[in-house]
């Protein structure tokens, strides 16, 4: 990237800049136009006393000879103003498509990024630069050479008029601007560092809010706050103090600028009026120079201004590029697309390899070993051995300080990614997801990767179709079961699919048979509108349905002014903040002396620690029984409260007498629901497919009558056989596959990112696969099942894995020891088991 802003400008628009340079240039001349004209207007064609007068043949009179001047300065506004017009609209087409290569050129320097800087720097401070910090670069490249030249020229051509029109009060017009150009650079040079120094600690700031935010269990749990209170207050007046120089530079400036900008028309006035008594000057002249000095102030109050951004930017630039070229950059010729690769050799070849960390110092030390084609092998070692670090070395990852690596002949350090991720494939011990669809994370490496639409119509191809293919990877990693769950948690949009809808609500029929047939309907309570759910809210049993709008959601329902009239016609507000108050004092407590994040909390995750503190400060004023200092406020937090009560809680308040009163409401709210609301709940019916629930919700038409796994797991074989009596399974899976797993993977437990992430890799078959501890977050027995399916899967692949359990190697056909960084031993598992070996040690003490 060009170490210069300038550089950049040139290199990337300079026709458009000489363009702008030209119109420029070509306004000069109708500027002096207009500088000129109001000095005929006024001495000629207002105070002239030459008329009737002949130009060009024809003859004027006073009023003709205005009303043409007039004309042609109405003209030359229309002119120059378009002259603006199009070169302001220029500089920003200009500045945004550059600022656009600009953040595209970050963002590919962002991928060639060596790993080991991404520990070193925060995601958002990079989303930050690229995104906010380079927003201005923008302006300034639009007005980078075209700015400075108008600015300039303008300058020059009211300075050539000025002269003109009297060289005395032309030199009175320039006569301080020498000192402001020494006086005012100076000045914004300091202005400028500052602001440096301010960007720098409002990052410093950043970090620590960030850090804070991050690391909140941490500080808490070791009584850190204080410290982290005194760390940011420092660091804020730190930016006071800077902000307070860097106001008195600015208005230092300022004064100067006003200072000198006043005292010239002294001058003038002086000087020009002296002129005009002796009949020296015309007032008409001393009229235009007044006017023109004007206009001085405009150009040169825009080039005091440009000097300011461009400081400014440079600095910016200067630190962005430094942020953006960091040590260790990999090659452009990284990201080149290379659609042919001709293995030369077979394998990896690793040759003398010296990898040493900046924190850690040596790592790996003068390791050397080869992998043959469709070889597989496994690498162990102490926690710590160095061997942790040879699986990004191997892919490409991390840069070794010294040595090299051959794949398939090639040195790694030669081949661009688009090789790389084709031909090798690697799964690190966390796997990222990103936010989108299961299907889009699984196939984002396939070369031809239809969107999800067209796979679901692709026809029989040479293999599996590419659905069967999906399936088939996740089957390695045990993932399906989890798939089918996803989709059927999902709601369908309105329209999506009716036949699905149709076959849902015969699975919702024959599900209800197979429960009576096998006495297990206590299994689930029913949406019976005639019926308490207790395993519902108190919320949703009034609604008997599910909200499609925001004022109807449990969380704002005791907010709601027709609530609040259905709870008054039932007989139930009061008994709403009398219990509100009676929970509010149990959950206080019990909750407010623990910690936020104490696990009793989960228990009673209706409510949060902020609540709860509201909660202690209404009950301090209120009386369970004295409901008259409660405010209207109070009675819409203490609803509320009642309105997210379950079972579950283990507050059980809600008794068989309240449940009558509580099903009459639930009649009320919907025989008298206002038309506004009609189309706002989706209410259970039996005949009907819920549009806003989810397809499980829809098949069971209910929820499971107790949380317990055993429960639970004989209502998911019931669904499943009724899933698959009617042939749905693979139309619930497609819908699973649709699921958006969130930012980074959030709406996933930790097992199904890492799943994810390996199915990933193998979905692509690459020719050299490499785990790196790719197992780690999984049981002993969930990773031998999938070690064994991937080996099997991945027969005449070659296999570099880097166990986290040396007593797995024995499924490969070699064993690499490492030790200190340095490859201490290798060879079959049965040969090393049988002599006094590394590996035996490490097997002994681990079962020791």
């Amino acid at each position: 990237m060009e170490k210069s802003i300038y550089k950049f400008i040139l290199k990337r628009g300079l026709r458009e800049q000489i363009i702008l340079v030209l119109v420029t240039l070509c306004s000069f001349p109708f500027l002096y136009l207009f500088l000129q004209l109001p000095k005929e207007i006024i001495n000629k064609a207002i105070g002239g006393a030459h008329f009737p007068m002949e130009i060009w043949g024809h003859t004027l009179f006073q009023f003709d000879y205005l009303v043409i001047l007039c004309v042609l300065f109405l003209l030359l506004v229309i002119i120059n103003n378009t002259f603006k017009y199009y070169i302001n609209n220029l500089q920003g087409r200009v500045g945004e498509r550059l600022l656009a290569e600009f953040r595209i050129a970050l963002y590919m320097n962002v991928l060639r990024f060596p790993l080991p800087v991404f520990r070193k720097v925060s995601a958002g401070e990079l989303v930050t630069q690229i995104a906010s910090e380079v927003q201005s670069f923008g302006g300034f490249i639009g007005e980078a050479i075209a700015i400075p030249v108008q600015h300039i020229g303008t300058l020059l051509t009211i300075f050539i008029f000025m002269f003109i029109q009297d060289p005395l009060l032309g030199l009175a017009a320039v006569a301080l601007y020498p000192l402001q150009m020494y006086f005012i650079p100076k000045l914004q040079r300091e202005v400028n560092e500052l602001s440096r120094m301010r960007a720098k600690q409002l990052r410093t700031v950043s970090k620590i809010v960030g850090e804070t935010a991050a690391g909140i269990v941490e500080i808490h749990t070791h009584n850190n706050s204080p410290r982290f209170l005194s760390l940011f207050a420092k660091e804020v007046h730190e930016i006071y103090n800077i902000r307070f120089d860097l106001f008195e530079k600015k208005f230092l400036i300022k004064f100067i600028n006003n200072f000198i900008g006043q005292l010239t028309p002294f001058f003038f006035y002086f000087v020009g009026g002296y002129y005009v008594i002796q009949g020296e000057l015309t007032l008409g002249a001393l009229v235009a120079i007044l006017a023109a000095y004007e206009k001085l102030a405009t150009p040169w109050k825009a080039l005091l201004g440009f000097y300011q951004r461009y400081q400014d930017t440079h600095i910016k630039y200067t630190q962005v590029i430094e942020r953006f070229n960091p040590q260790g950059l990999l090659p452009e010729s990284y990201l080149d697309p290379k659609d042919v690769f001709k293995p030369t050799g077979d394998g990896v070849v690793v040759s003398n390899l010296v990898y040493e960390s900046p924190i850690l110092g040596k790592v790996l030390d003068q390791v050397s070993f080869s992998v043959a084609k469709g070889e597989r092998v496994a690498v162990v070692g102490h926690q710590a051995a160095g061997h942790e670090e040879l699986g990004p070395i191997l892919v490409g990852l991390i840069p070794p300080t010294r040595g090299h690596v051959y794949l398939a002949g090639h040195s790694i350090s030669s081949l661009p990614e688009s090789v790389l991720g084709q031909f090798v494939g690697y799964v690190g011990e966390h796997s990222y997801l990103f936010s989108d669809s299961i299907y889009e994370n699984l196939v984002m490496a396939f070369p031809e990767r239809p969107e999800f639409e067209t796979a679901l119509t692709l026809p029989e191809g040479g293999n599996k179709r590419l659905l069967d293919y999906v399936y088939h990877t996740l089957d390695l990693v045990e993932l399906r079961e989890d798939i089918f769950q996803f989709g059927l948690g999902s709601v369908l949009e309105r329209g999506q699919n009716p036949k699905l809808e149709v076959s849902v609500l015969q699975a919702r029929h024959l599900l209800q048979r197979e429960l009576k047939k096998r006495n297990l309907l206590k299994l689930i309570d029913t949406f019976d509108p005639d019926q308490y759910l207790r395993n519902l809210p108190v919320a949703e049993n009034i609604l008997f349905g599910v909200a499609q709008c925001e004022e109807l959601s449990k969380e704002n329902l005791g907010g709601n002014s027709y609530i609040h009239w259905v709870l008054e016609k039932a007989d139930l507000k009061t008994t709403f903040i009398h219990l509100g108050l009676k929970v509010a004092a149990i959950l206080t407590e019990k909750l407010l002396p623990l910690d936020p994040h104490d696990p009793l909390f989960e228990q009673f995750d209706f409510i949060d620690h902020d609540e709860l503190v509201e909660l202690k400060t209404l009950l301090g004023y209120a009386d369970q029984h004295d409901s008259s200092r409660i405010t209207t406020g109070d009675e819409v937090k203490l609803i509320s409260l009642v309105m997210r009560l379950r079972p579950t809680s283990k507050l059980d308040f809600i008794d068989a007498h309240l449940q009558k009163r509580l099903l009459l409401a639930r009649h009320m709210f919907r025989e008298n629901l206002p038309k506004s609301y009609g189309e706002k709940v989706a209410f259970f019916h039996p005949d009907q497919y819920n549009q806003a629930a989810s397809l499980r919700d829809n098949i069971l038409f209910g929820r499971p009558a107790r949380t317990n796994l055993k429960d639970n797991e004989q209502i998911n074989l019931l669904v499943r056989d009724v899933v698959r009596e009617l042939a749905l399974e693979q139309e619930i899976l497609n819908l699973g596959l649709q699921f958006n797993v969130g930012i980074a993977g959030a709406r996933l437990s930790k097992i199904q990112q890492q799943k994810m992430g390996i199915a990933r890799c193998l979905f692509r078959k690459p020719e050299i696969l490499v785990i790196s501890s790719g197992l780690a977050a999984f049981d002993r027995q969930t990773q031998l099942r999938l070690l064994k399916n991937i080996l099997e899967t991945f027969e005449h692949k070659t296999i570099v894995w880097v166990l986290e359990r040396p007593d797995l190697c024995q499924a490969f056909d070699r064993v690499i020891v490492v030790e200190h960084g340095k490859v201490v031993e290798q060879g079959t598992y049965a040969h090393l088991m049988s002599v006094h070996s590394k590996l035996k040690s490490f097997l002994e003490a681990e079962q020791s």
